[in-house]
């Protein structure tokens, strides 16, 4: 579902914002107000801006866009919102999409996810953010994670190994504290790196970073063939045994044709 930087600066943000546009058009004051609450609970959930989110809707077509909605529904339920407003957000994403649809912006209609779908995906879901992930999380995990990080970095002697040359894009799984991320903005400016995890890092980050809320177990949020460098480092204590063929097959799925995938354990 997600979408890198320099194209939703381009033609796809463009589109995005016509959506919107289109979207509010000719509904009165306080319809407008509702729909746009419900837009921007959304996209907060994505951990992003309105415009961006729905850019990334589009481009992710229908099964990454299903399991956005399906996430955001379970985090909706979690949060205590009353079923009314909840099918009123899924619904107003689905208009949405059926308006893009009519615009020819995509060829495919969002489908809502199913009670029993969601109920699956609550039991699923652990009540944390991960069950796998053996560590805590707090500021003191945050510097064991730097820490490691430069551990690793000085027995490597290299932030990577894989003979990368002049990436546009770099994707990190697994981000963390976004340190290796950051690192790689200074490296290969003028690339766009975006860093997935479950919770976001520190809280200043390179212009040239981009966080996406995701967890690799439900599958990566991106179209096909859209990095350069895909990067994976020290997840085997947040991933089953059984996960690893589909991980390791996501993780080639985003990686363009000629791209390098690395992962490290």
């Amino acid at each position: 579902m997600e979408m890198v930087e320099d194209e939703v600066d381009g033609g796809a943000l463009a589109r995005a914002r016509e959506l919107l546009d289109r979207f509010w058009a000719d509904r009165n004051d306080h319809t407008v107000q509702a729909y746009r609450a419900d837009v921007e609970d959304f996209a907060r959930f994505l951990g992003t801006a309105p415009v961006r989110a729905t850019a990334r809707v589009l481009a992710g077509g229908p099964n990454a866009a299903w399991r956005a909605v399906l996430e955001y529904t379970v985090d909706l339920r979690r949060r205590d919102r009353a079923p009314a407003t909840i099918d009123r957000r899924l619904n107003v994403l689905r208009a949405l999409v059926r308006t893009a649809n009519e615009l020819g912006l995509v060829d495919w209609q969002l489908r809502l996810p199913s009670d029993a779908e969601i109920a699956a995906a609550i039991r699923n879901q652990p009540a944390t953010d991960s069950e796998h992930y053996l560590f805590p999380r707090h500021p003191g995990e945050m510097d064991r994670l730097d820490i490691q990080h430069y551990a690793i970095r000085e027995t490597l002697g290299a932030n990577h190994l894989a003979p990368v040359d002049r990436p546009v894009r770099v994707l990190d799984v697994g981000c963390g504290t976004g340190q290796w991320a950051f690192e790689m903005c200074d490296a290969f400016q003028p690339a766009l790196v975006v860093g997935l995890d479950l919770v976001s890092g520190k809280p200043r980050q390179p212009p040239r970073y981009r966080y996406v809320r995701g967890n690799v177990l439900h599958g990566l949020p991106f179209a096909d063939g859209q990095f350069d460098f895909v990067h994976q480092r020290y997840l085997v204590s947040g991933l089953p045994l059984a996960s690893w063929p589909v991980v390791i097959e996501e993780l080639s799925r985003v990686t363009r044709p000629g791209g390098w995938v690395e992962v490290v354990e």
